[in-house]
């Protein structure tokens, strides 16, 4: 039996079976470091994954706003013409009287539909905002594992 033999250590790097002292800190401190790497990398992907969710919403709200405002054009210019015509047949209104009726119409449902694309975009967000606190909380742990007595 070999007493010298040298067995593998999680890394899969060789190491003495009794080993202390300074190559002991530096693998310890060398984990460390990895670890910190690996947790600021997990945290630039995740506020690439929340600004790509964000992008994604304003994708939706870009779309919803013009298809909306195509609709709203095409069926309001009908429907315009027909409550103008409506109000001049059958109320006995003048003409400029119809118009003026319609448009009161009209500017209270542009008020309702602006109200409501005002609702989402105060909800829109610029910056990742569960990243900032995720890594306000890792900060804030690693400087109480830092000055902890167990170091």
């Amino acid at each position: 039996m070999d007493s010298t033999q040298n067995i593998q250590g999680h890394d899969g790097e060789p190491r003495q079976p009794d080993s202390h002292g300074p190559s002991r800190v530096f693998r310890l401190l060398h984990g460390i470091v990895n670890d910190l790497k690996k947790l600021v990398w997990q945290q630039v992907d995740l506020a690439i994954h929340e600004l790509n969710m964000e992008a994604d919403r304003v994708v939706t709200m870009v779309a919803l706003a013009t298809s909306l405002s195509i609709l709203a054009t095409l069926c309001l210019v009908f429907l315009l013409l027909t409550a103008v015509a409506a109000l001049h047949e059958m109320a006995g209104f003048s003409m400029w009287m119809s118009c003026g009726v319609t448009a009161l119409v009209l500017m209270i449902v542009a008020g309702c539909v602006g109200l409501y694309l005002r609702r989402h975009m105060q909800r829109f967000q610029i910056l990742p905002i569960r990243t900032l606190h995720i890594v306000k909380e890792d900060v804030r742990w690693l400087k109480e594992w830092i000055a902890s007595p167990r170091t």
